[in-house]
């Protein structure tokens, strides 16, 4: 089972904390975990047609 501090512990302190909100810096929640390649495919595809694409995500490999 993932914990959110076993997804982010690497050993040493992370330069950017993924759980903390950019917006209010507070300690977001982990929802759920997308562990299907396919499904995370079909997300991304759906950012990029929208207009938000995650930033450095390289398009050419959604194809």
């Amino acid at each position: 089972m993932f914990t959110p501090e076993s997804l982010v512990a690497s050993g040493s302190p992370p330069t950017v904390d993924p759980l903390l909100c950019p917006r209010y810096g507070s300690q977001m929640r982990m929802l759920a975990v997308i562990a299907d390649p396919a499904e995370v495919m079909k997300l991304l595809r759906h950012l990029v047609t929208i207009g938000r694409p995650p930033p450095g995500l390289e398009t050419s490999l959604l194809n």
